[in-house]
């Protein structure tokens, strides 16, 4: 039996362009929501988008630090 994916549109925050991204299920029972990063196929920066944890590895974690200008 196949994996299950699923398809995301992302804009890109820097150069607006939109492209898309595919990611299989990893593991069905996790729970809840985390983030990934993407690169963006235009410009190259990187993009953080909202993805379930079911199709982040376990242990996967993204941190981003907010800096207040």
């Amino acid at each position: 039996m196949a994996s299950e994916k699923k398809t995301f549109r992302v804009a890109c925050a820097e150069c607006g362009k939109s492209f898309i991204v595919r990611f299989e299920v990893v593991d069905e029972a996790a729970e809840g929501k985390g983030e990934k990063v993407v690169e963006c196929l235009h410009c190259r920066k990187l993009v953080k988008i909202p993805l379930e944890k079911k199709y982040m590895k376990p242990g996967e974690l993204v941190r981003s630090r907010r800096v207040d200008e």
